[in-house]
């Protein structure tokens, strides 16, 4: 039996506890190409809805949300391959996007992804990760800032009608 201080079997055994089974790989991989797969579709939608606000200071505002969802879009895309995987091929490329009129759905769709990122956060540290899921809770960041700007369209639109 190796002489090893309780310390350092408390340590090994830690490690082994937190370790990243194949299954919750696959489980955290599938989840963050699910929201890679949202980020474009509410990337998508946000664009179809510029075209629509009444004023071109509220369409450059939605614009430019849209391509700050890139950043979010390359980070996920980044931790994926960080695990070893590849990006999901069937990213939405062919959704198209139609503006309704509702940002309510684009604001839905965003708590749901903060809703989301947060969870993945959490399973990415109980499974040792400890650099992705600081990762996803700097993105946590990005999208309470998202929030506040669709909440922002929506109370500067509504106050145009």
């Amino acid at each position: 039996m190796e002489n090893t201080s309780i310390i350092d079997r408390w340590i090994n055994h830690l490690r082994e506890e937190n370790s990243l089974s194949d299954e919750d790989r696959k489980v955290l991989i599938d989840e963050l190409n699910r929201d890679i797969r949202d980020q474009k579709k509410l990337q998508k939608m946000i664009l179809a809805e510029a075209e629509h606000l009444p004023y071109e200071h509220l369409q450059e505002a939605a614009r430019k949300l849209a391509r700050d969802k890139e950043e979010v879009i390359d980070i996920l895309s980044g931790i994926v391959k960080g695990l070893g995987s590849k990006v999901d091929a069937e990213v939405i490329d062919d959704f198209s996007a139609t503006a309704s009129g509702n940002f309510a759905a684009i604001l839905e769709l965003e708590n749901e992804l903060g809703e989301r990122i947060a969870e993945h956060a959490n399973l990415a540290e109980d499974c040792g990760l400890y650099e992705q899921a600081e990762q996803l809770l700097q993105l946590k960041d990005l999208h309470y800032n998202h929030q506040e700007r669709i909440e922002e369209l929506i109370m500067k639109t509504n106050a145009t009608l």
